[in-house]
This record gives C-alpha cells, sequence and structure tokens, in this order.
C-alpha cells in the first residue's frame, strides 16, 4: 500500500498547526461508482416478484379490454386511496390500473381499445 505524506500548514487563531494528509489509492471516481452499484444492488433487492401461479397465467389481450373499460373506476378508487393516504386509512389499497404480471403489447392492446370503447358509444348520431 502506497500512501504519500504531505505536510500542510494551517494557520487557526495565530497558532500554526501541522496536518497530514494521506492521499487515497482510490480515486472519487471509483468512489462514487462504487456506492452507485451498492445502491443498485440494494434496490434490486426489494423489488416485488411474482408467484408461480401468476406467472403461469398473466393477464392477456381480453383481460386488458376488460381492464381498459375498468380504467375510470379503478383510476377513481386510485385516488380516493391517495387522498386518504394522507391520513393513515388504508382504503381501497389492493386496486390497481394495470393487471400485473401481463402479456405485454397483447395486454396493453386490449387495455387501450377497452379504454377507447365506452367513448365509442357517445359518437352515435
Amino acid at each position: 500500500m502506497r500512501v504519500c505524506l504531505r505536510k500542510l500548514l494551517v494557520v487557526i487563531g495565530g497558532v500554526t498547526v501541522t496536518h497530514i494528509k494521506k492521499e487515497s489509492k482510490y480515486s472519487s471516481r471509483q468512489i462514487r461508482w462504487f456506492f452507485i452499484f451498492v445502491f443498485i444492488i440494494g434496490a434490486v433487492g426489494c423489488a416485488e416478484h411474482y408467484s408461480a401461479t401468476a406467472i403461469q397465467d398473466p393477464y392477456g389481450f381480453f383481460s386488458g379490454i376488460w381492464h381498459g373499460m375498468l380504467f375510470p373506476f379503478s383510476a377513481t378508487a386510485n385516488i380516493i386511496h391517495w387522498g386518504f393516504s394522507f391520513f393513515g386509512l388504508e382504503i381501497l389499497s389492493d386496486i390497481e390500473i394495470i393487471g400485473r404480471p401481463n402479456t405485454g403489447w397483447a395486454y396493453y392492446l386490449g387495455f387501450f381499445i377497452g379504454i377507447l370503447w365506452p367513448s365509442s358509444a357517445y359518437d352515435r348520431n
């Protein structure tokens, strides 16, 4: 381990004090990347995982249509939950807007169609 010692003279209130400063073998950039890496590893450890039964049967296209049609109600429930959470009340906390796990683009396409479906009923002349 290579340690470079430099003596710095610092004048404090008229009294000369000698400080010895050690140079670290790690640069500040290496230390910064180390802490970023530790933070990412810690955040990944908090990730929520799905059960085996949920992964075997994810939400698909038709579930996306149904969830899209229910979107106004689930959004309202989430807003109500958000408002009551300021007072420490857990009301409607298990309602989510998007079903997870889902099949990806097929679910989102169904969700989009489900959102547009009720609005198309009002376009009739």
